[in-house]
């Protein structure tokens, strides 16, 4: 019997998707929506990398009543998933900058702190909210985001020391410590605008590709926000966005 190596192309294809899991896995042991983002990174290089296995399939299962209607079920899935990425990430696109006539509080989400100091994604948000809140002195400033696994202290109080380090006065920042989730983010910052007596006119800051869900959050909560988005990094914005769609899943 004559043994059947794979081609060179699909052992190509294979080691290039096993970088894209490694790359993926990373955080995603950290957050449910990434390790979604994962399995379907491993999906689409197993496909990419067994494409003839796969057309063989295809073809024998059309071949068959109960195969064609599997397949025209798994196609309108398929269609539908499109669907779903398509119209969210047009939304995304439209909310990563709606600015403000009259801003009364600005909100900085919560981000990845490396032990005590900013991560990448964070200092990106810190950069682009420092020249808002320089901008409008009288105004309080929320920060959200509690502490999780490898964060010395919390995120809020990182971003609170990150901008009182900037000469941003103590006394405007109001820290809120306990979130783990956008959700979580707005529901326990929620209280610190009651009591402020602000449910409109609230600048969200964070990663452009993040504020479609941010304002879905929002909204929720009977808040009207405006969108001051940071950059996201090439580098890590494929690995974002497969986590924000996955995360839209669960909103």
């Amino acid at each position: 019997m004559q043994t059947r190596f794979l081609h060179p192309a699909q052992i190509a294809v294979m080691i290039l998707a096993a970088g894209l899991l490694v790359w993926f896995c990373l955080p995603g042991f950290f957050n449910a929506g990434t390790f979604l983002g994962v399995v379907l990174s491993l999906l689409i290089g197993l496909c990419a990398g067994f494409a003839k296995q796969l057309r063989l399939l295809l073809k024998w299962l059309w071949a068959h009543i109960p195969g064609r209607i599997s397949l025209c079920v798994l196609g309108a899935a398929i269609a539908g998933f499109l669907g779903f990425c398509g119209y969210n990430g047009v939304m995304m696109a439209r909310y990563s900058n709606i600015p403000l006539e009259q801003v009364n509080c600005i909100m900085i989400l919560g981000c990845q702190v490396k032990w005590e100091e900013p991560g990448g994604e964070m200092l990106s948000r810190l950069n682009t909210a420092l020249p808002l809140i320089e901008e409008h002195a009288d105004v309080p400033v929320i920060v959200t985001g509690g502490q999780g696994r490898g964060e010395n202290i919390s995120e809020a109080e990182c971003m609170k020391q990150w901008l009182v380090s900037q000469g941003v006065p103590e006394s405007r920042i109001y820290t809120e410590t306990q979130s783990e989730s956008t959700a979580q983010n707005f529901a326990y910052s929620a209280p610190i605008l009651e009591q402020l007596g602000i449910s409109d006119g609230i600048a969200v800051v964070t990663n452009d590709f993040h504020q479609y869900r941010a304002e879905l959050y929002a909204r929720r909560l009977g808040l009207s926000t405006g969108h001051y988005s940071s950059k996201t990094r090439a580098l890590v914005f494929p690995n974002y966005i497969i986590r924000e769609l996955a995360a839209l899943f669960f909103v």
